[in-house]
């Protein structure tokens, strides 16, 4: 998303450059997004879009979730000094939102999830290993991704 240019030819470096279907706020938590179709985004969700601060990371829950022409699942914000504890995490109840089973997760990448046997890394384009880790598909529960 980050670096599109506009019609003038100027590069976008606002941290998000595409349009998500949902932005997700940093304050709320307690939300299903349940029976949605994402058709033609290079990420349709984007967590934490509104945080400030340290706050953020909270979970939501996804259900029954299609894409038509999508690049991946999320786009996740890093909130306060680049922390990814403020992203959030994103859980797969039925396996369909990507994470590869139910009850799995989508997060943001941490490099100690490169070698979790139960996450795969997810890159710039949807399962194709092109481009950065930008996110991690694990088919257990994930509680926190970060630590210090």
């Amino acid at each position: 998303c980050e670096g599109l240019q506009d019609l003038n030819g100027a590069v976008n470096h606002d941290g998000n450059g595409c349009i998500h279907a949902l932005h997700f706020p940093g304050i709320g938590s307690e939300l299903i997004v349940k029976n949605a179709t994402f058709v033609n985004f290079e990420a349709p969700l984007w967590t934490c879009s509104w945080c400030v601060g340290i706050k953020g990371g909270y979970e939501v829950d996804f259900e029954n979730v299609t894409y038509t022409n999508v690049t991946r699942p999320a786009t996740f914000k890093k909130g306060f000094g680049g922390d990814i504890a403020t992203s959030g995490i994103l859980n797969d109840l039925d396996g369909s939102l990507g994470s590869g089973a139910p009850g799995g997760v989508v997060a943001p990448y941490a490099g100690h999830f490169a070698n979790n046997p139960d996450c795969v890394v997810g890159y710039d384009v949807f399962d194709k290993d092109l481009g950065t880790p930008e996110y991690v598909r694990c088919t257990s529960t994930i509680r926190r991704v970060s630590f210090s």
